[in-house]
C-alpha cells in the first residue's frame, strides 16, 4: 500500500485506534494524522500497563479496536518488546499491533517480526505510521490474505546489503508476491555510501518498495 491518497473512502474510515504514546506532541501529531485519514477515534495511553488494560476495556463508546500501536520507549530492549507482543496476544487475540521506534534496528525488526507485530514504523513518520494501520486492519478483514489459499497470509522477508540490492535481485519476485497477497518486508542493512548519496540512496529505496508493494526497514551499518 503506497499511500492512503485516491478514489474511494479510506481503509481507516470508521476505525478506533489504541495508542500508546508518552509523549504529548507526538501523540497529538500521530492522533491528528490519523483522524484526517479517516480514524474515528484515537486513545492514548501512557504506560504498559494503561495500555494492556484499555485492550481489553475500551472507553465508551467505543466497543473494540481495530487497531493497536505501541512505542518501544515503554520498555528498554527487544526482549521487552518480545515479552508485550506475547502478553498482548494471549490477552486480545486478533487486534493488530503496529511498533513505532525512534530509529528501528535490525534487532528490533526480528523481535517484531517473532512477535507477530503488524508493522515496525519510524516514530517521526505519522503518514507512515497511517498507511501502516491501513494495512493492518484491512488484513483483519481478510485474514485469508492470499484468495483461495485457505491458510493465514503467507509472509517474505529479502535482506540486502545495500540499497537496490533486493531491487534489482529480488525485484520481480517481491512485486508478484506482493501483488498476489503476500506481506513483503524488505530489510536494508546499509545506506551505502561507498556506492552513492546515502540520502538520495535511502529516498530511492523507499519509491522502489512502494512501487513493488513492500514496507521498507532500513538500518544503518557502515557501508
Amino acid at each position: 500500500m503506497a499511500g492512503l491518497s485516491g478514489a474511494g473512502p479510506s481503509p481507516l474510515a470508521g476505525t478506533h485506534i489504541l495508542l500508546g504514546e508518552r509523549n504529548a506532541e507526538t501523540a497529538a501529531r500521530f492522533t491528528r494524522t490519523l483522524r484526517e485519514h479517516g480514524a474515528a477515534s484515537v486513545h492514548t495511553v501512557g504506560s504498559p500497563e494503561e495500555f494492556l488494560r484499555a485492550g481489553g476495556a475500551p472507553p465508551a463508546p467505543v466497543r473494540f479496536w481495530d487497531a493497536a500501536v505501541w512505542h518501544t520507549g515503554f520498555g528498554g530492549d527487544d526482549g521487552s518488546l518480545g515479552r508485550f507482543l506475547e502478553d498482548w496476544r494471549a490477552q486480545h487475540p486478533g487486534i493488530p499491533v503496529i511498533v513505532t521506534d525512534d530509529a528501528p534496528s535490525a534487532r528490533l525488526a526480528v523481535a517484531a517480526l517473532r512477535g507477530r507485530a503488524a508493522d515496525l514504523v519510524e516514530r517521526s513518520d505519522p503518514e507512515g505510521l497511517a498507511v501502516a494501520v491501513a494495512r493492518a486492519v484491512a488484513e483483519r478483514a481478510d485474514p485469508l490474505g492470499v484468495e483461495g489459499s485457505g491458510q493465514g497470509q503467507l509472509r517474505m522477508l529479502v535482506v540486502g546489503a545495500h540499497p537496490d540490492d533486493v531491487e534489482i535481485g529480488m525485484g520481480g519476485t517481491i512485486h508478484r508476491r506482493a501483488h498476489s497477497g503476500w506481506d513483503v518486508t524488505v530489510l536494508t542493512m546499509s545506506g551505502g555510501g561507498n556506492g552513492g548519496d546515502p540520502a538520495r540512496r535511502r529516498k530511492e529505496a523507499h519509491r522502489a518498495a512502494e512501487t513493488l508493494g513492500a514496507r521498507l526497514l532500513m538500518e544503518d551499518l557502515p557501508d
